[in-house]
């Protein structure tokens, strides 16, 4: 069976658009070149297509400890897939994770005076972990023990 058949049988048009357009705008974004083309595709996708890259943006800014993250903050905002509020706030706990960001308190207060949740968000174990790690690490005791209120009321939301 060739290519083409094993293509028709497994495989739709908009799988392969998909595919194509994840890594076209994975492998621009790694080249530091210009990806709004496919920001544009993705933000046409179906919600679980759209999802899926939104998954993979964020996956790459976990484990991007260079200047790259900033260009795949841009997209994952572009894609608007996710609550523009969290994709910030999960790009800055995850510089701090890599030891770059020093403005570790001020993101804690940012994180703990938030009065309106987060919208659709994703990875919030990872971006809540690394968070507690900054705020046990910070050296204020005040702030951290606002900051462990804060995860009390997470726990009792997440139980309801």
């Amino acid at each position: 069976m060739n290519l083409e058949k094993l293509r028709r049988v497994f495989m739709k048009k908009t799988d392969v658009d998909y595919m194509l357009t994840m890594s076209n705008l994975i492998c621009k974004l790694e080249k530091g070149e210009d990806c709004s083309s496919e920001c544009g595709a993705v933000q046409k996708m179906e919600e679980s297509k759209k999802e899926g890259i939104a998954g993979q943006l964020m996956d790459k800014i976990a484990r991007c400890d260079g200047e790259n993250a900033e260009r795949f903050v841009q997209a994952l905002r572009e894609v608007g897939s996710l609550d523009a509020d969290y994709i910030e706030d999960f790009a800055t706990v995850m510089k701090g994770k890599h030891g770059r960001e020093s403005n570790a308190k001020e993101l804690i207060e940012k994180v703990v005076s938030r009065t309106i949740p987060y919208g659709k968000t994703m990875m919030e174990d990872i971006f809540w972990q690394n968070l507690t790690m900054l705020a046990v690490n910070c050296g204020d005791n005040d702030l951290l023990e606002q900051y462990i209120h804060c995860i009390e009321k997470l726990r009792e939301s997440a139980e309801e």
